[in-house]
């Protein structure tokens, strides 16, 4: 049985890459503060099921689920986990680079997308330290490739894919990994829906969305009492309000 190279060829070459940025991340973790005071404690809170520790409201919920459950399952610290955990955000960020060159530029161009992307030292060292912006990064990228996809359509042509599965796993990861870019999903969400002249593929993503912001919107009543998905905003909102 032989493998297509031209079409498994970059699936397999960032399965690889991602396994060995993970191993190395693991094995050679950088010092980070942030981490060690925030991140990994609430990965470690998370796999001993002591929800009320392992989540905050200014942080999200993505990733120290992600930490978590990865702290659970190999029974390594909190710090490691953090770097996993952003090495699969890094491995997803570099699908949807590849992804986006290729639908611009043509298949060459995507495999030197893959070359840059994994030699870039900035996205490293996010999972060198344990952050979560590489989530924030991939969910820009799959976004982006899915409302070109879906602006990228013939006239006449099938409804197949369209961008909605980019869009749709693009929309998670803006929302639940970082508070500051649930803005962002907003907007270019308002994009896709422009292309798609509102139709029912948009409908059905601000539904997903909406369901998404749940999660978020859940965590900030338990700390606040507000049902409101960003943190952030609640102390604006009491002083319009007592204004």
């Amino acid at each position: 049985m032989t493998v297509d190279i031209r079409r498994y060829g970059p699936y397999l070459a960032i399965t690889a890459a991602g396994l060995v940025v993970a191993a190395l991340a693991a094995a050679f973790p950088l010092p980070n503060l942030d981490t060690f005071s925030r991140y990994a404690v609430m990965a470690e809170e998370f796999a001993a099921g002591n929800w009320r520790e392992a989540f905050h409201p200014r942080f999200g919920l993505g990733f120290p689920a992600v930490a978590g459950t990865l702290a659970w399952i190999t029974g390594l610290d909190g710090y490691r986990c953090c770097c996993l955990a952003a090495a699969l955000g890094w491995t997803l960020g570099l699908f949807a680079f590849h992804r986006l060159a290729r639908q611009l530029f043509g298949e060459r161009v995507g495999w030197f997308a893959l070359v840059l992307y994994v030699i870039c030292p900035q996205t490293l060292l996010w999972v060198f330290k344990g952050l979560r912006e590489a989530y924030k990064t991939a969910g820009l990228l799959f976004v982006v490739s899915g409302i070109l996809a879906r602006a990228r359509r013939e006239p006449g042509s099938p409804d197949a894919s369209l961008g909605v599965w980019e869009t749709a796993l693009g929309l998670p990861l803006l929302c639940l990994f970082r508070n500051d870019a649930m803005l962002m999903a907003l907007v270019l969400g308002l994009v896709y829906a422009g292309f798609d002249r509102f139709g029912r593929r948009t409908w059905g993503l601000f539904a997903w969305a909406a369901l998404l912001l749940q999660l978020p919107c859940w965590l900030n009543y338990l700390w606040t009492g507000w049902w409101f998905p960003v943190y952030q905003a609640i102390g604006l909102l009491k002083r319009l309000g007592a204004g």
